[in-house]
């Protein structure tokens, strides 16, 4: 599975194999606002305060999570499921030359990497997804890492 940049404000393209599974749209590339639509779900991403620390995730219009930036260098995701089970991610950065993102759960251990490459056409970065463990919202976790990385990277690059 990959992350394929589309445009310079942000937007990917959810990749497995050769075919797209979710279109993932910035509305413009300062605004921290998105939305995909994922396994017959839509799901948008924006903004809830305006220092842009907190994330709100909406699903079919219902709020069902939010994301954190903390000053560690972690984005903290919190997500209910279809069942409305509560999980928890955190999203890190590793590494200094050779960087790559990690995905942990509650148990603090990593279930996915994103581990990035600079795409010079639409000036952003492709991921190459590596799942650890089996997750049960795989899709909509690539997605939600994939915006959690773009938006550490430009927390922690302003800082």
């Amino acid at each position: 599975m990959k992350i394929e940049s589309t445009e310079g404000k942000g937007s990917f393209n959810l990749i497995e194999g050769n075919k797209i599974i979710s279109e993932v749209k910035y509305e413009n590339w300062y605004a921290n606002k998105a939305s995909a639509l994922c396994n017959n779900d839509f799901l948008e991403i924006e903004p809830s305060n305006f220092l842009r620390t907190k994330i709100l995730i909406y699903r079919n219009k219902t709020e069902v999570g939010e994301m954190k930036f903390n000053w560690r260098g972690r984005v903290e995701i919190e997500l209910r499921d279809s069942e409305m089970c509560q999980r928890k991610w955190s999203v890190k950065y590793k590494g200094v030359l050779k960087g790559k993102f990690e995905v942990y759960d509650d148990a603090n251990e990593v279930v996915m990497r994103l581990i990035p490459s600079f795409h010079w056409k639409t000036l952003g970065y492709n991921y190459e997804i590596e799942t650890i463990k089996e997750l049960k919202n795989l899709e909509e976790l690539c997605i939600l890492s994939g915006f959690a990385s773009a938006y550490l990277s430009a927390m922690l690059s302003a800082v």
